[in-house]
């Protein structure tokens, strides 16, 4: 045990000026003892929420330990195992533990393949260093897309982080005995992303009344997405049983990627408001469906899968199957409605939880965006987010309301917080969320 002056919290001491060294120590259930120090520059509160921090990473490392034990996964010898062998059960242990959706274990695979184990996969896990990583990331900058462009610096980012995950999942997996992430700063070269656009208020209710010309089910569909923030997953994944009428809610209970249905991307359930005037549409849906008796009603999805024709190799027999829809079923009528409405941005169906996350928040503030759209952190709804001159404005004034200063008039349509047009905000049901 290091000396120094003894502090007022348990596992805090001071260290400097403004400095602490931050000390935990556990034992499992089996009698084996982890330990974790940091120095930490801050207040005390700085302090104790990392020593917080480093209890939760201990407890997640022995629920870990006890997963591997309970699926028969042995530990390997990190000195010896080298990246490439490692990352294979890496993968394997991800898949089986639940931790991650199929179609993400798959994402983690094809990042591995091209952009970490090329350059790192015969490196032995326990001699990987800093210096490396650093290295690794300088290379990355010189990568080109098969368009010949540079990969944009999100997608780098998402390569980091699953080197990142795979790294830390190696204190336990291989015994490691420190984490070589930490303390890593990822900076890499690479395309700037774009800004998304965002509809405004206006634009919003001027696109919904161009979706009358449009197919009931199109209609239908970007009528919820816009009043209800969906991934599109989840959209495509509902059923009329999430539907209550009566009750005006729609629940979220799960989503769909390449026609594998499954929870929620953050697996949590929630309900958002159903408002009256989707609820009309949802019912001229529903009649809509009976009167031209489409194909896989029996499925009960309100947005019925599309019917795909395959042909046998060898025989020559035609069979069908249903499958659930992708994202780009909208792209047209979407481009049409924008073009009648005179809307010039560019919209996708991402547009439209983009756009509902915004005006959510400017109306009812993050904690009720948060509890609509799924997001799970403060971050993802910024991301989402498109702040307004006005809206600054107004926090400028109110801020320095009393400096003598004339309040800012504010004369955007798109940002007045009593009202969001074709929005759940206006029903009863806003505090129905979980």
């Amino acid at each position: 045990m290091r000396r120094g002056n003894k502090g007022i919290h348990p596992g805090i001491r001071p260290d400097g000026k403004n400095g602490f060294v931050v000390r935990i120590t556990l034992r499992n259930e089996e009698g084996t003892q982890k330990e974790r120090e940091t120095r930490v520059m801050g207040t005390p509160t700085e302090a104790i929420r990392v020593r917080e921090d480093l209890r939760e990473e201990l407890l997640r490392e022995f629920a870990d330990e006890a997963k591997l034990r309970e699926l028969g996964l042995e530990r390997a010898n990190a000195r010896k195992e080298i990246l490439t062998a490692y990352a294979k059960r890496w993968l394997e242990h991800v898949e089986k533990s639940g931790r991650n959706r199929k179609h993400v274990v798959d994402q983690h695979a094809d990042m591995l393949e091209r952009f970490i184990l090329p350059r790192l996969g015969r490196m032995e896990v326990g001699q990987i260093t800093r210096r490396d990583l650093v290295m690794w990331m300088e290379g990355l900058g010189d990568l080109k897309s098969r368009s010949g462009e540079q990969y944009a610096k999100q997608t780098l980012a998402g390569v980091w982080a699953t080197l990142r995950c795979m790294l830390k999942d190696a204190l336990v997996l291989c015994n490691l005995k420190q984490d070589v992430t930490a303390g890593v700063r990822f900076r890499v070269r690479g395309k700037e992303a774009t800004e998304k656009d965002v509809l405004t208020r206006d634009e919003l209710g001027r696109l919904l009344d161009e979706t009358h010309a449009e197919a009931p089910d199109m209609r239908a569909m970007i009528w919820v997405g816009f009043t209800t923030g969906m991934r599109f997953g989840e959209l495509s994944a509902l059923q009329w049983s999430d539907i209550d009428f009566e009750g005006g809610l729609i629940h979220v209970r799960k989503s769909q990627v390449n026609g594998n249905v499954g929870p929620t991307k953050t697996r949590s359930r929630r309900t958002v408001p159903l408002h009256p005037v989707v609820a009309e549409i949802l019912h001229a849906h529903a009649s809509w469906q009976q009167e031209k008796r489409i194909r896989g009603r029996e499925s009960g999805f309100l947005f019925l899968p599309t019917r795909t024709r395959t042909t046998g190799d060898d025989d020559g027999v035609v069979s069908e199957a249903l499958r659930l829809r992708y994202s780009n079923v909208l792209s047209k009528p979407l481009a049409r409605c924008a073009e009648r409405a005179k809307v010039t941005k560019h919209v996708t169906p991402h547009t439209m939880r983009r756009t509902f996350n915004n005006l959510a928040r400017q109306a009812a503030g993050e904690i009720v965006a948060r509890s609509m759209t799924g997001h799970t952190t403060t971050a993802m709804t910024e991301h989402y987010s498109h702040v307004t001159i006005e809206e600054k404005n107004r926090a400028l004034t109110v801020a320095l309301g009393l400096l003598g200063t004339k309040p800012v008039v504010t004369t955007s349509a798109g940002v007045h917080p009593s009202k969001i047009v074709n929005s759940p905000q206006q029903s009863e049901k806003d505090e129905v969320c979980n």
